[in-house]
């Protein structure tokens, strides 16, 4: 059966706009379809402030995989976009994160779902509320509207002109 998810994608490297949409079409290729994409967001770095502003955006889409064999996936797909993982919260030039899939709620080592950070994240939340505000988080009573709200992110989101 197929599963709703959320995923939150991110670029500062590079052109950002193409990544962000290469990105997309990998997504679709081997995740699945994507039902709705928020616009394009640009941001302040969160965590390193001494590197570019990243471009921000969130999916929605349905897919077949496992929550683990989807983690596999993306973390295969930053690394065939040129993803070197070095520095926390560095520069890269496609990041991918599993925001929300379906009602599962998991805490492994390697993978947390919902995202653990997603609520104090602006980046995450702005183009999250734009697609999916009332959605609510499994294992919570809150939706994306209340995470927006009690949030305390200052950092600046900026909405990018579609090209």
């Amino acid at each position: 059966m197929a599963e709703i998810i959320f995923i939150g994608l991110g670029s500062n490297l590079g052109d950002r706009r193409a990544n962000l949409r290469q990105a997309m079409d990998l997504l679709e290729q081997q995740v699945g379809t994507i039902l709705q994409a928020s616009s394009m967001y640009s941001s302040e770095p969160w965590g390193e402030p001494d590197q570019p502003w990243f471009w921000n955006m969130v999916v929605r889409m349905t897919t077949r995989l496992s929550p683990v064999d989807l983690l596999n996936t993306l973390l295969d797909i930053e690394r065939r976009m040129g993803r070197e993982r070095g520095q926390k919260n560095g520069p890269r030039t496609i990041d991918l994160d599993i925001l929300v899939f379906g009602q599962k709620i998991i805490h492994d080592a390697n993978l947390q779902i919902p995202h653990p950070r997603m609520g104090v994240r602006n980046f995450v939340l702005i183009p999250l509320m734009e697609i999916a505000e009332h959605l609510q988080i499994p294992g919570t009573d809150q939706t994306v509207e209340d995470l927006y709200l009690a949030n305390q992110d200052e950092l600046e989101v900026c909405l990018l002109e579609e090209e």
